[in-house]
C-alpha cells in the first residue's frame, strides 16, 4: 500500500484495486503457478522492499517471466536494498528450468529504477506511450526491458 500511495506512476495496479483484493486471493494467485514468488527485504520485522516474479504458463510462453512490484521504502533507497533483492530474485529464477528471458516494465519517471535495471543487464526493447492514466489527464509512458538468461 505504501508504494501504491507514494509512487502511483510506478505501478499498474491502483490503490483502490489493491484494497478490493484480499490476502487470500493474492495467496491463491501465487499458489496457482508454482514458480511465482515474491522477494521481501526487512529491517528487523518491518518490510521495506518487495520484488515479485511471475512465469508465463502457456506452452509457447513458458520460456519467459515477468518481474513486477519492485518497491523500496523511500527512507532506505540508495542503500543497495533493491539491487540485493533483484540479485536474489535473479538467482531464484535461474534455478527454474526452461527460463530464457525476464521482462519488466518501468515508468519513464523512474530514472533511478531504470538505471538499476540497466546495471543488472536489462536492455530497453520498447516503449508504450501513455501506458497508464492517472486521474483524467495525467499519462505515464512505460519502457519494456528484457534480460536474456
Amino acid at each position: 500500500m505504501e508504494g501504491l500511495r507514494s509512487e502511483p506512476a510506478a505501478f499498474r495496479e491502483s490503490e483502490a484495486e489493491h484494497k478490493a483484493g484480499s490476502t487470500k486471493a493474492t495467496r491463491e494467485r501465487l499458489a496457482r503457478h508454482g514458480s511465482d514468488f515474491i522477494v521481501g527485504a526487512f529491517i528487523e520485522r518491518t518490510l521495506i522492499g518487495t520484488a515479485g516474479f511471475h512465469r508465463d504458463q502457456g506452452d509457447k510462453v513458458r520460456h519467459k517471466g515477468l518481474i513486477w512490484g519492485v518497491y523500496v521504502s523511500p527512507h532506505i533507497r540508495r542503500s543497495g536494498v533493491a539491487r540485493e533483492m533483484l540479485k536474489t530474485l535473479l538467482q531464484q529464477v535461474r534455478m527454474i528450468g526452461g527460463m530464457e528471458y525476464l521482462y519488466l516494465w518501468v515508468a519513464d519517471s523512474q530514472a533511478a529504477a531504470r538505471q538499476l535495471y540497466d546495471s543488472l543487464g536489462f536492455r530497453l526493447c520498447g516503449t508504450e506511450p501513455r501506458a497508464l492514466r492517472l486521474g483524467s489527464a495525467t499519462y505515464v509512458d512505460e519502457h519494456l526491458m528484457v534480460l536474456p538468461l
